[in-house]
């Protein structure tokens, strides 16, 4: 691919021009021929969006340049690339347009970004080239590496060594009970203790038949043969202690080859999934709770016992205990023991029909009864696009075992013949209503408007380019939208390639909102099953969003501010805000031939949105209970981002 050489520039130049928003920029290169017959090959840090705006240093007059990848794969170019040469003044004021804005930026990927170069206003002012070169391609970094196992795991060792001057050394007391069970390296557990270094942290070998019923610690916890606690381990649980004095908490583990990076307490999925698996501390006067019996599933019971009592679950994000994968080994030969336990915890549940093993491993599945056939309002927007609206209603009428439920069509200014010869076609179906509102484009008042008019007490809004593949949707999603202390419900969405489009959103990703685990084959479970298991998410997308009228009313619907994007996450954030947990079912399943019915006229105002949520939401994009600050935020596939260490 060409690129545009203005005059012969040596000395400093400056590139620029765009490619399309694609993962593949970060193999793209420049190569250059010079005047003197050399050639150099320059790596471009195009951004994420496809910009290349980048000023380098030629040792020579550029003759010529084009754009190149290593595995020659195309390129597509959206706005032409050009080079040319620029003088001091253009220079200082380009590299200072980037440079300052770290300084006085309160965008919190910009944010994170100051604090990790920890560049001081003397770097900007002094050093701007270097600090030009440091800020482009640490960005450059975040959004194209992928920090591997042992990079993370060196980083993490670092931080916490790091951060010892200011770790507690004693004033909580901390017993740990290790299991004396004739498995695992048990001598490599107890060093691991011993060498803490923490002055009131103590430890008794115990085995599955013993009752403790008395301890002089402040908090306790269960380890086994062959786990390891990492460097300072207990100064950090002390630290943590002494700020919060949280009843019970986890810390985040790792394996031979992988991190187990958790979120904040998810009900949903830790009743489905034990991925709380690791290092647990409680305070002491929860002893009773403790059940040793249930040997490598102890901590689950203990949790569940814990949840029975009203207990608050709180989590420590930091990766303090190595478990050898032949611990999960073992938990997955003794599954019955956790099945066992779920079951007596769910017996008092009149909402809960059934608990099953789950087809992957350490999985349950669990059923929920129906409580009631009320009546479901789906309310679809729509323009044109014939094949998309026809293919949806088809889908529903043809699909759908639950009979109780409307179609409220919401028609924003067809000028297609044949889209209306299609709505006279369902004028004669019962249970069909088409309304006509054509006004400049607006998602939540179209939203609002087909809700303003529909009958049912349960609100189910659906994108037109939605197809509908499992037959019980609607009772799959209305089983947990029925439910006293949940607000919206969304289902597991595919490209028609049955690849995952959605399966949960994460506030902070690129500095706003995306979907996580896209891409993904429909029978992979994902990072930590979170691809697979129902369970908690801040976020449900609006293109299948189930919720109960009084709700909807009572946040106010879809906020008409959020004209084109965002508006789904507003309105889930309002309802969390509220105490609500949204959530999404992952054995409902649709098709979504995602924004094939928006314009690209519409990105000036997707740009409009994502302000307004950054200042709506700011504490979220920071925070998301249902991810992890080790997780990158420039990626959605949980690769490993920076160590967090309190």
């Amino acid at each position: 691919m060409e690129v545009r050489v203005i005059g012969s520039p040596r000395g400093y130049v400056f590139v620029k021009g765009k490619l399309s928003a694609n993962k593949e920029n970060c193999q793209v290169y420049l190569e250059i021929l010079f005047k003197s017959g050399e050639k150099k090959l320059i790596l471009l840090p195009a951004t994420k969006g496809g910009v290349i705006n980048y000023i380098f240093y030629a040792e020579d007059h550029v003759d010529r340049a084009k754009l190149v990848r290593k595995d020659e794969k195309p390129i597509d170019v959206v706005k032409d690339v050009s080079i040319r040469g620029i003088g001091v003044i253009e220079r200082f004021l380009r590299i200072y347009r980037r440079d300052i804005p770290i300084l006085l930026s309160s965008s919190p990927m910009t944010k994170l970004l100051r604090k990790r170069l920890n560049l001081s206003l003397w770097d900007h002012l002094l050093r701007p080239w270097k600090t030009y070169q440091r800020i482009t391609w640490t960005r450059y970094e975040d959004v194209c590496s992928k920090k591997t196992y042992e990079e993370f795991l060196e980083s993490l060792i670092s931080c916490l060594n790091d951060a010892k001057a200011g770790l507690p050394m004693q004033g909580v007391k901390i017993e740990l009970f290790v299991f004396d069970v004739g498995i695992g390296d048990l001598k490599g557990t107890i060093e691991s203790i011993q060498g803490q270094g923490y002055r009131d942290l103590s430890y008794r070998l115990v085995k599955s038949v013993d009752k403790i019923e008395n301890t002089d610690a402040d908090y306790v916890g269960v380890v086994f043969p062959g786990e390891k606690l990492a460097p300072h381990a207990i100064s950090v649980c002390a630290k943590y202690i002494l700020q919060s004095s949280p009843a019970i908490f986890y810390t985040d583990h790792y394996s031979e080859d992988q991190f187990f990076l958790k979120p904040d307490f998810s009900y949903e999925y830790f009743l489905r999934y034990d991925y709380i698996h690791g290092l647990v501390l409680f305070k002491s006067d929860l002893l009773p709770l403790l059940d040793l019996s249930a040997g490598v599933w102890v901590n689950h019971r203990l949790i569940l016992k814990s949840l029975e009592k009203g207990i608050n679950i709180h989590h420590l994000p930091v990766p303090l205990l190595f478990s050898p994968k032949s611990l999960e080994e073992e938990k997955l030969r003794k599954q019955c023991v956790g099945l066992k336990s779920l079951r007596e915890f769910l017996s008092s549940k009149k909402h809960i029909q059934d608990v099953t093993l789950g087809d992957f491993p350490l999985v349950f599945n669990i059923e929920y009864r129906l409580r009631s056939e009320d009546l479901v309002s789906i309310i679809i927007p729509t323009k044109d696009k014939l094949e998309l609206i026809k293919t949806c209603i088809s889908s529903i009428i043809q699909k759908s075992t639950y009979k109780n439920y409307e179609i409220i069509i919401v028609d924003n200014g067809s000028k297609d013949g044949e889209v209306f010869e299609f709505y006279d076609s369902l004028r004669e179906k019962p249970g069909i209503k088409i309304l006509y509102l054509d006004i400049p484009f607006n998602f939540s008042r179209l939203i609002n408007y087909g809700a303003f008019y529909s009958k049912g007490k349960i609100l189910c809004f659906l994108n037109n380019d939605v197809e509908v593949l499992t037959p019980d949707w609607i009772e799959r999603l209305l089983k947990h939208a029925l439910r006293e202390d949940v607000g919206a419900v969304g289902g597991k969405l595919l490209y028609p390639n049955d690849t995952v489009q959605f399966v949960g959103a994460v506030m902070g990703i690129f500095g706003g909102v995306d979907h996580v685990s896209k891409g993904l084959k429909v029978s992979e479970s994902g990072y930590m099953n979170r691809a697979m298991v129902t369970q908690e998410w801040l976020v449900v997308t609006g293109a299948c969003l189930m919720v109960r009228r009084e709700l909807f009313e009572r946040v106010g619907g879809f906020d008409e501010r959020f004209v084109v994007s965002f508006n789904d996450v507003d309105f889930c954030l309002k309802l969390y805000s509220l105490g609500y947990r949204n959530i999404v079912e992952t054995s409902c399943i649709l098709y979504h031939n995602e924004s094939s019915s928006r314009r690209e006229k519409f990105r000036k105002q997707e740009m409009k949105d994502l302000k307004l949520l950054r200042k709506r939401w700011c504490r979220f994009i920071e925070n998301d209970p249902y991810y992890n600050p080790n997780l990158s935020i420039f990626r959605t596939d949980f690769s490993l981002g920076n160590p967090y260490c309190l």
